[in-house]
């Protein structure tokens, strides 16, 4: 994705809590570490997006983003580094988020965080300077993945957020990642023999640099700095989210294969793209076929196409050979218009010279009316020549 500069909008950090709580609860910490805030609230009340400050004695220490109308279950957060002891545990509006004055109070309950290193070395991060207190852009999911065998290896995070307002357009979103949000590997540690030899955050313009900011315990801090969701590792904003992170298995799936596994987030996905009417143009995220699979690509590029009941066949890359996928590894692809697909398939390009594909497809799937995806039988493995079609059956 193309970079974008980064954004030195500064905004004043939220005053300490002025307003009568809307939850509390307490928590006895036998010794100094992290901890578990959990919010259960019906979102159906809710616009597209709010937000709770969660205050710890009394100070602002975390946020948690509301999402409206998306069914989401239970949210969580992370009180980084609580010292040991009895602590009063607060939930108040945001000043920044319109919060209805009609809605229901949320249930808080908080607990001892797991010992795990996943969690202690979770990242928090400073929402970008321009989403806050508006819909867009904003952080979804953290999730984890541990490549460490024996000590040794890579533990590394990545945030889900809801679009990006900067960097590559929305056709080339869903033809080239089969998504409309932004997935954006956001820190990671390189581990050996037990212990961390060197941590790396994702720059702007892409670039992987040594983390040398600050530090809560072991967490560290990032801001998002970019119209297309990158960090800095220094530097602050007026909102901050300690989000707990999922851990997550990607060696043999899609980074996109997360979203499947968290319904709700297709659904706020899919409000975004009405909200900023785009679904007008690109239609209803339910009416995609979503196509999984690991390309192995020489000199050439990848388009998905697939075949309705009316029996026409559509391409993911709608026809324009700079939306067609050109990268190696996982992908997952969508194709518009084929979400009751009888065939899917592929179509090899040349780039230069005579190029050939393989495709190691896994899966298929559509989004029910409900955004929960749904998987449709068929899977195989295709090796074609530059200008090739093959395709199979699904059901």
């Amino acid at each position: 994705m193309c970079a974008m500069l980064a954004i030195l909008l500064a905004v004043a950090i939220a005053p300490g809590p002025s307003t009568p709580p809307l939850a509390t609860t307490s928590l006895v910490m036998a010794k100094s570490g992290d901890a578990v805030v959990s919010i259960s609230i019906d979102d159906a009340q809710f616009p597209a997006a709010t937000a709770l400050d969660i205050a710890v004695d009394g100070a602002i220490k975390t946020t948690v983003l509301v999402f409206g109308k998306v069914g989401h279950p239970a949210y969580t957060t992370l009180l980084h580094s609580l010292a040991a002891g009895r602590h009063e545990i607060t939930a108040l509006r945001s000043p920044f988020w319109t919060w209805p004055a009609s809605a229901a109070a949320p249930t808080l309950t908080a607990s001892l965080a797991a010992d795990s290193l996943v969690v202690s070395h979770a990242p928090a991060l400073w929402v970008r300077a321009d989403t806050i207190g508006t819909s867009t852009d904003l952080p979804l999911v953290l999730y984890a993945e541990d490549l460490r065998v024996n000590g040794s290896g890579v533990l590394r995070y990545s945030y889900i957020f809801s679009n990006e307002d900067g960097g590559t357009a929305t056709p080339a979103l869903l033809a080239r990642w089969g998504r409309t949000t932004d997935i954006e590997m956001a820190y990671e540690e390189e581990w050996k023999d037990g212990r961390v030899t060197g941590s790396r955050y994702q720059a702007p313009d892409h670039h992987v640099l040594q983390y040398a900011g600050p530090r809560e315990a072991d967490h560290p801090s990032l801001l998002d700095a970019t119209l297309n969701n990158v960090f800095l590792d220094r530097g602050r904003s007026g909102v901050r989210v300690t989000m707990t992170p999922v851990l997550v298995d990607l060696q043999s799936a899609t980074r996109e294969s997360v979203m499947d596994t968290t319904p709700w987030v297709y659904r706020r996905m899919a409000n975004e793209l009405v909200e900023e009417g785009k679904a007008a143009v690109y239609g209803d995220v339910r009416e995609y076929l979503y196509v999984d699979a690991k390309l192995t690509l020489t000199d050439s590029a990848i388009a998905a196409v697939a075949r309705g009941t009316d029996g026409v066949w559509r391409a993911s890359d709608r026809g324009i050979k700079d939306l067609a996928v050109d990268r190696n590894g996982w992908v997952r692809i969508a194709i518009p218009n084929s979400r009751n697909a009888t065939d899917v398939g592929f179509v090899c390009s040349p780039k230069v010279g005579t190029g050939r594909c393989r495709v190691e497809m896994s899966r298929a799937l559509s989004l029910d009316d409900a955004y929960k995806p749904v998987p449709h039988q068929g899977s195989g493995t295709f090796d074609l020549a530059a200008g090739e079609m093959r395709s199979i059956a699904i059901k």
